[in-house]
Protein backbone atom coordinates (compact mmCIF):
# COMPACT_ATOMS: atom_id res chain seq x y z
CA UNK A 1 0.00 0.00 0.00
CA UNK A 2 1.18 3.63 -0.53
CA UNK A 3 2.30 5.65 2.00
CA UNK A 4 -1.04 7.41 3.29
CA UNK A 5 -1.35 10.48 2.43
CA UNK A 6 -2.36 13.78 4.78
CA UNK A 7 -4.44 15.60 2.32
CA UNK A 8 -8.04 13.56 3.08
CA UNK A 9 -8.70 14.01 -0.81
CA UNK A 10 -7.70 11.44 -3.66
CA UNK A 11 -6.20 13.70 -6.14
CA UNK A 12 -5.93 11.36 -9.06
CA UNK A 13 -9.61 10.86 -9.63
CA UNK A 14 -11.08 7.71 -10.69
CA UNK A 15 -10.21 4.68 -8.34
CA UNK A 16 -9.04 4.60 -5.43
CA UNK A 17 -7.63 1.02 -4.10
CA UNK A 18 -9.94 -1.73 -3.37
CA UNK A 19 -8.34 -2.52 -0.20
CA UNK A 20 -9.92 0.80 0.85
CA UNK A 21 -13.26 0.20 -0.48
CA UNK A 22 -13.11 -3.10 1.65
CA UNK A 23 -12.18 -1.38 4.85
CA UNK A 24 -15.39 0.82 4.58
CA UNK A 25 -17.69 -1.89 3.31
CA UNK A 26 -16.34 -3.88 6.48
CA UNK A 27 -16.84 -0.84 8.65
CA UNK A 28 -20.42 -0.33 7.47
CA UNK A 29 -21.21 -3.73 8.31
CA UNK A 30 -20.74 -3.03 11.93
CA UNK A 31 -23.53 -0.07 11.74
CA UNK A 32 -24.59 3.44 12.19
CA UNK A 33 -21.24 3.77 14.06
CA UNK A 34 -19.23 2.53 11.49
CA UNK A 35 -16.06 4.70 11.72
CA UNK A 36 -15.22 3.16 14.79
CA UNK A 37 -14.66 0.11 13.02
CA UNK A 38 -12.09 1.22 10.28
CA UNK A 39 -8.98 -1.14 10.25
CA UNK A 40 -6.37 -0.70 8.17
CA UNK A 41 -2.91 -2.41 8.24
CA UNK A 42 -0.23 -0.42 6.90
CA UNK A 43 3.46 -1.99 6.04
CA UNK A 44 5.40 0.67 7.29
CA UNK A 45 5.59 1.57 11.09
CA UNK A 46 5.76 5.33 10.99
CA UNK A 47 2.96 5.12 9.03
CA UNK A 48 1.05 2.75 11.39
CA UNK A 49 2.09 5.07 14.41
CA UNK A 50 0.43 8.33 12.45
CA UNK A 51 -2.80 5.55 12.02
CA UNK A 52 -2.86 4.84 15.57
CA UNK A 53 -2.58 8.55 16.98
CA UNK A 54 -5.62 9.79 14.70
CA UNK A 55 -9.13 9.77 16.31
CA UNK A 56 -11.45 7.44 15.04
CA UNK A 57 -13.42 10.20 13.10
CA UNK A 58 -10.13 11.20 11.70
CA UNK A 59 -9.69 7.87 10.55
CA UNK A 60 -13.09 8.38 8.94
CA UNK A 61 -12.19 11.72 7.24
CA UNK A 62 -8.98 10.43 5.74
CA UNK A 63 -10.46 7.12 4.50
CA UNK A 64 -13.45 9.08 2.99
CA UNK A 65 -10.96 11.37 1.81
CA UNK A 66 -9.57 8.80 -0.79
CA UNK A 67 -13.03 7.71 -2.06
CA UNK A 68 -13.88 11.12 -2.61
CA UNK A 69 -13.36 10.86 -6.15
CA UNK A 70 -13.49 7.14 -6.71
CA UNK A 71 -15.66 6.65 -9.76
CA UNK A 72 -16.05 2.77 -8.86
CA UNK A 73 -19.26 1.31 -8.09
CA UNK A 74 -20.83 0.35 -4.76
CA UNK A 75 -22.12 -2.50 -5.30
CA UNK A 76 -25.81 -3.50 -5.20
CA UNK A 77 -26.06 -4.79 -1.18
CA UNK A 78 -24.28 -1.68 0.41
CA UNK A 79 -26.34 0.36 -2.23
CA UNK A 80 -29.71 -1.07 -1.40
CA UNK A 81 -28.95 0.09 1.97
CA UNK A 82 -28.99 3.90 1.00
CA UNK A 83 -32.02 2.91 -0.74
CA UNK A 84 -33.58 6.48 -2.52
CA UNK A 85 -30.31 8.40 -1.81
CA UNK A 86 -28.93 8.31 -5.19
CA UNK A 87 -25.64 6.30 -3.75
CA UNK A 88 -23.86 4.57 -6.84
CA UNK A 89 -20.15 5.39 -6.56
CA UNK A 90 -17.57 5.65 -3.57
CA UNK A 91 -17.74 9.36 -4.29
CA UNK A 92 -21.29 9.64 -3.62
CA UNK A 93 -21.23 7.50 -0.41
CA UNK A 94 -18.19 9.49 0.71
CA UNK A 95 -19.82 12.05 0.26
CA UNK A 96 -23.06 11.39 2.07
CA UNK A 97 -20.98 9.42 4.56
CA UNK A 98 -18.79 12.66 5.55
CA UNK A 99 -22.30 14.85 5.84
CA UNK A 100 -23.52 12.48 7.98
CA UNK A 101 -19.95 12.48 10.24
CA UNK A 102 -20.16 15.89 10.62
CA UNK A 103 -23.35 16.29 11.47
CA UNK A 104 -23.22 13.64 14.20
CA UNK A 105 -19.74 15.29 15.58
CA UNK A 106 -21.70 18.99 15.59
CA UNK A 107 -24.38 17.13 17.26
CA UNK A 108 -22.29 15.49 20.01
Amino acid sequence: MDRPKRDFRLKNGGHAGANLRGVLEEALECGTDWWQYLEIDFHNDRDREWWRKLSARGRARWLLGQLWNCTDIVPGALRSEFDGQNVITYARLARLLMKELQGEAAAA
